[in-house]
């Protein structure tokens, strides 16, 4: 069995070449004061032994991570992955490496990641928080305590008040709903997310503004929560809302 190689540190080179670790790192970043000879026999070196600099360590020194951790319920669908791509784009265009995490709709990995994102000192997190995130929010505050900037998307904590962005969510079921019942449809169903989900909140809301604006009575049996945002909970819901044979 081969046996993994050694990753390579400034002490090793600072030993091979008989330099103090100081005069390494000062050569490695093309200062002044270092023979011109001394920094190419620094580069060789390190170019032959494939030396990576600890940059997370160099980040810690100056007070700066340029890192920012991104926290999403799932990556199935569109939505998030999409989110995510758009996030690390921004990012990287303005000079940061974005530490992606998924809490998989629990709330207990979703504290996890994000112990794991203030161990690593990111310089901000961004979160869109689980299905199971409610009233125990102790672990956002641990991030405001700690003086890391915090921003929700997409799913926010009633309770929580942060800065946040999100989508209209209201508007866009009232609208839906709306264009249906102008298009002749009387009795349009709605599969409802868990309800302490300012998403499913608003959208339920907005289909029931957008029946009584068109003066049609909430019929409950149009209705039907579903007990999870996933695929297969729609799927189950909509099986269910087809056998009323609307």
């Amino acid at each position: 069995m081969a046996i993994p190689k050694k990753r390579i540190s400034l002490i090793d080179l600072a030993r091979h070449l008989n330099l103090s670790t100081s005069t390494v790192s000062r050569a490695l970043a093309d200062q002044a004061g270092i023979s011109e000879a001394t920094k190419v026999r620094v580069r060789q070196l390190a170019a032959d032994l494939h030396y990576l600099p600890n940059t997370l360590a160099a980040s810690l020194r100056k007070g700066h991570t340029q890192t920012l951790g991104l926290i999403v319920p799932h990556l199935t669908g569109y939505f998030f992955p999409a989110v995510m791509t758009g996030i690390e784009k921004v990012a990287s265009e303005t000079g940061y490496n974005v530490v992606m995490c998924q809490s998989n709709e629990d709330v207990r990995r979703e504290r996890q990641n994000i112990a794991t994102l203030l161990a690593a000192r990111v310089e901000g997190i961004i979160l869109s928080v689980s299905a199971t995130t409610h009233a125990d929010t102790h672990h956002l505050a641990q991030v405001r305590e700690q003086g890391t900037p915090l921003v929700f998307f997409d799913r926010v904590p009633a309770q929580f008040h942060s800065s946040a962005v999100v989508l209209d969510d209201f508007q866009g079921a009232y609208r839906a709903v709306s264009h249906l019942l102008e298009q002749g449809c009387t009795r349009v169903a709605h599969l409802a997310g868990p309800q302490h989900l300012n998403t499913s909140r608003n959208r339920y809301l907005g289909y029931l503004e957008a029946l009584r604006a068109h003066g049609l009575p909430p019929d409950d049996q149009l209705v039907y929560s579903l007990e999870a945002s996933t695929i297969e909970a729609g799927r189950q819901g909509m099986q269910q809302l087809l056998a009323l044979r609307l």
